[in-house]
C-alpha cells in the first residue's frame, strides 16, 4: 500500500522541485523588466517555465527615471538640472 504511493509521490516531488528552481532562475531574468520578480516566479511555477520565460521576454524594459524637483510656482515635476521650469517659466537662481 505504501509502495504505490511512494512511486507516485517521488516523481511529483522531483518535478515540483525542478519547477521551483527553474522558476527562480526565470524570475532572476526579470530584474530589469517592468514585471515584478514575484509575479514571474509564480507564473513560471504554476503555469510552467516556458510560459514564464515568454512572459519575461515579452514584458518591456524598465524606463530610466531621472531625479526631479518640484517647481515652487506650479508644483510640476522638473528635472533636477533644469534652470527654467518648462511649464510656467519659473527661473531657479544659483
Amino acid at each position: 500500500m505504501l509502495i504505490p504511493l511512494l512511486v507516485f509521490l517521488i516523481p511529483v516531488f522531483v518535478v515540483l522541485t525542478g519547477f521551483y528552481f527553474l522558476a527562480k532562475v526565470i524570475a532572476d531574468r526579470s530584474e530589469n523588466k517592468e514585471i515584478s520578480r514575484e509575479s514571474v516566479f509564480w507564473i513560471s511555477f504554476l503555469l510552467g517555465p516556458i510560459i514564464g520565460l515568454i512572459v519575461v521576454e515579452v514584458s518591456p524594459l524598465k524606463k530610466e527615471t531621472h531625479p526631479t524637483k518640484a517647481c515652487p510656482e506650479c508644483a510640476e515635476e522638473v528635472n533636477v538640472q533644469a534652470k527654467l521650469c518648462k511649464h510656467c517659466g519659473y527661473r531657479w537662481t544659483a
